[in-house]
């Protein structure tokens, strides 16, 4: 993730997805090494980073080796955006940057143009086409590899489609291939604009990890503070990966992913494809941030609807509120051990934190067909974690 010393020319560091990294998107280290540092030019573009918003571009010093950063879009749900590039000679352009929090270098070397700073990311002062509004993501944090990012494409009415600076250097095609023309975009699609997606399963709109293993906990990213339920703790509790467990009449089977990976829905309006009829939905999570009640909305096949109000206990309750359950209390939790996440080894807290279950009331006569989630942010501040929905009788 790097460009090191002995390069001539340029170093083009393009098409990739990164998430979770133990220091960061990317190391500019062409003085950090026993080759000679040439001031190669490093292009960094049309790249995707979900939650690893670290650029460290100027290791060691190195504040002349020009540096394009051009058309990536980083998403942290739970980390800062922490960026540093050489003061000298860089350019910051068509970037989305969103994030809880961060800001961004200033310097007379450095140039910003139409880059997209949402969340509590701070707008750069000398970029005089800054965005700050919502850029439309599809579905940002529902990424599970290179190939799984289309929930980072542009919806219809997004700010940043075609709204970019024409620039050299942008190349070609975008990271998923589309051509870069005349038109520009902003972040790492240049396509057209997507209509809204409706998962056709609650996996597929998983967008946080709220479980991470002791020997790994930095991957975890329930709050913005970076914490997180510990694996090895709710096994403890009794809640074993891959094990059925009965809530409120239900039976869920319990995280059959591995520790690490996204396990749940952040809400933020997601609407999840849901089949089968019964006498009530029982849903399976955590408020955070002292969130304790959402409204979802079911929709039957018929096309009629109804709005009902979960109500979950905070992570850190000991109790559910009422008309819900406590289905486990873990005896502590894990936290990154730094802003970065580097080393990985991270820390583990003592405090408790709970899974709670709630059931509401449905038609047992009308098939269900989907479940809209509660109006949010897809960042992991306060709001409602679902890990698993069921319908049950």
């Amino acid at each position: 993730w790097d460009c090191d010393g002995g390069i001539k020319g340029s170093c083009v560091y393009q098409y990739n997805y990164s998430h979770d990294n133990a220091g960061g998107f990317y190391l500019g280290c062409q003085s950090c090494t026993e080759f000679p540092n040439y001031k190669a030019t490093a292009i960094l573009r049309f790249n995707i980073a979900q939650d690893d918003c670290r650029i460290v571009g100027n290791a060691s010093g190195d504040n002349k080796s020009p540096l394009w950063l051009y058309n990536n879009t980083f998403f942290c749900p739970s980390q800062k955006l922490d960026v540093a590039v050489p003061t000298g000679n860089s350019t910051i352009a068509n970037n989305i940057f969103y994030a809880p929090s961060g800001t961004l270098p200033s310097a007379p070397g450095i140039a910003y143009d139409s880059n997209v700073y949402h969340g509590g990311v701070t707008a750069s002062a000398a970029d005089a086409r800054a965005i700050t509004a919502d850029p439309g993501l599809a579905a940002p944090g529902t990424a599970d590899g290179a190939t799984d990012v289309d929930g980072y494409k542009l919806l219809g009415g997004s700010p940043a489609l075609a709204s970019g600076a024409v620039l050299d250097g942008l190349g070609d095609r975008d990271y998923f291939g589309n051509p870069v023309t005349a038109t520009v975009s902003r972040g790492a699609y240049n396509g057209p604009a997507v209509a809204p997606v409706v998962h056709g399963s609650i996996e597929e709109a998983y967008n946080n990890v709220a479980v991470s293993s002791d020997l790994n906990p930095n991957v975890g990213g329930f709050s913005i503070s970076g914490r997180s339920y510990s694996g090895q703790g709710l096994e403890q509790a009794g809640l074993t990966p891959g094990a059925t467990v009965d809530v409120l009449g239900a039976a869920f089977v319990w995280h059959p992913r591995p520790y690490g990976q996204t396990d749940n829905v952040k809400a933020a309006g997601q609407t999840v494809a849901l089949s089968g009829q019964g006498t009530k939905l029982v849903l399976l999570g955590a408020g955070g941030l002292k969130a304790r009640e959402g409204v979802f909305k079911v929709t039957y096949t018929d096309g009629t609807a109804e709005e009902k109000t979960v109500r979950f206990g905070d992570q850190w309750d000991a109790t559910a509120p009422a008309g819900g359950v406590l289905v486990a209390r873990a005896a502590y939790h894990n936290m990154t051990q730094t802003s970065h996440r580097n080393p990985a080894s991270g820390q583990t807290r003592e405090s408790g934190v709970s899974v709670f279950g709630y059931a509401v009331p449905l038609d047992p006569g009308k098939p269900v067909a989907t479940v809209t989630f509660p109006a949010g942010s897809p960042l992991a501040n306060a709001g409602f974690h679902v890990f698993d929905m069921k319908i049950a009788s």
